[in-house]
């Protein structure tokens, strides 16, 4: 009789998406245990990436992996007929026609830095607290988004403590390897992934494993 694995929803960046052109190299393909279920697409915003939380959601899947992105990231509708997406973002600043590239410079030169962290910051807090909810063994990056933390030291102290506050109640779910700490000038456009060092890949798929296999909820059934 044909066992059935557990589905695993993953959603994130770039940093979680597979690349086809480079088979089995990708950690989110050295996890044997699941059937995955793989929605991450490279240059999504915060937002994009909850919508495919939310649409993966709808089938049921046993666990979830999620790593966040940075606050850079506007959304556009698509005018590429060369990208089969609705939705793009300022990173793919080469779509972009004239009025969004105009759209993107003005946002990147008007908006606050520190603001834009703290109101990524609620939607990720939000984002985790839905999944406890729901009682679903998960496991979060909080990738790009990390970085750009320890980059921004002029936040508001009192703004951010409550936030930060926040994400200590999810400590045994966080990875704490993280692949966009790989240093900025090996990364890579191919793969799609940015990270070709199979260690890298391999030491975070382990961690995937390990923490979803010790997180204590009923609803997963690892074989």
């Amino acid at each position: 009789m044909e066992v059935t694995k557990p589905r695993l929803l993953i959603v994130g960046d770039s940093y979680f998406h597979k690349d086809p052109e480079f088979p089995d190299q990708h950690w989110s393909e050295m996890l044997p245990d699941y059937e995955i279920d793989n929605r991450a697409f490279p240059g999504n915003s915060t937002g994009m990436i909850l919508h495919e939380l939310i649409s993966g959601l709808t089938l049921g899947p046993a666990a979830v992996v999620i790593g966040f992105t940075g606050t850079d990231r506007i959304e556009f509708k698509n005018t590429d007929p060369y990208i089969n997406r609705e939705w793009i973002t300022s990173a793919f600043s080469h779509a972009l026609n004239q009025d969004q590239k105009l759209l993107m410079t003005l946002y990147q030169s008007l908006t606050d830095p520190a603001w834009n962290i703290a109101s990524v910051g609620w939607q990720i807090v939000g984002a985790l607290h839905t999944l406890k909810s729901l009682n679903i063994p998960f496991v979060y990056s909080l990738s790009i988004f990390e970085r750009m933390l320890e980059d921004h030291t002029n936040i508001e102290q009192s703004r951010m403590s409550r936030i930060v506050d926040q994400f200590s109640q999810f400590d045994k779910h966080k990875i704490d390897f993280n692949l966009a700490t790989y240093p900025i000038e090996l990364q890579t456009s191919s793969p799609l992934f940015h990270v070709p060092d199979p260690s890298w890949q391999q030491k975070f798929a382990a961690e995937v494993t390990t923490k979803l296999k010790t997180i204590d909820t009923p609803s997963i059934n690892l074989l």
